[in-house]
């Protein structure tokens, strides 16, 4: 028990003496070899990513720590398909960062209900449900399905086995294990079962 104690105490300290969020000021430029020997040694390997280190960027142009310019074809997979650093785009996010961050949706916003409105009359749709993730979408539709089949199909609701679902959800997208299994957790999907 003093053992463990110890260890957490010496875990904190080091943890408390981290600084988080910036970067020292003694620090130099990492070379673009470096950073990719890092991220390799740190951090899970679920992508293997082009041995190309963006630094900075703007338009379709990127460079790396070395000042290499390259031309950005896959622009963060569509993310920024408007290049990288839009003018329009970065005046909208520091005035809107400069107001209010970040609201979470269980509060209510000032932006959302306008953008919400324009998205739905914009598509035709009676509701809009933004996502921040792909595995957030694909659960999202397959409770949506579910819930359909049970109500308007009247499919009893031992006929949906989790094994199919997960079969469903395999091939849809590559999720994590850990949003398997909490969809498939009774207490999680009670309003949709």
């Amino acid at each position: 028990m003093a053992s463990t104690r110890r260890g957490l105490q010496v875990f904190m300290k080091k943890l408390c003496r981290r600084s988080y969020g910036t970067v020292p000021e003694n620090a130099t430029p990492s070379s673009s070899q470096q950073l990719i020997n890092l991220e390799y040694e740190y951090s899970a390997h679920n992508y293997h990513p082009v041995p190309v280190v963006f630094s900075q960027a703007k338009g379709s142009s990127v460079w790396d720590p070395e000042g290499n310019k390259y031309l950005d074809f896959l622009s963060a997979y569509s993310a920024v398909n408007q290049g990288h650093c839009h003018p329009k785009i970065m005046k909208a996010l520091q005035e809107q960062a400069d107001r209010l961050t970040l609201s979470s949706r269980a509060f209510y916003n000032d932006k959302f209900p306008i953008f919400a409105e324009r998205l739905t009359s914009m598509f035709g749709f009676d509701m809009v449900l933004p996502m921040n993730t792909g595995a957030e979408g694909v659960e999202t539709a397959l409770k949506l399905a579910r819930k359909w089949g049970y109500e308007k199909k009247k499919i009893p609701k031992d006929e949906v086995d989790a094994s199919t679902t997960k079969l469903l959800l395999r091939m849809c997208n590559d999720f994590s294990f850990c949003v398997l299994e909490l969809f498939f957790v009774g207490a999680y999907r009670t309003p949709f079962t």
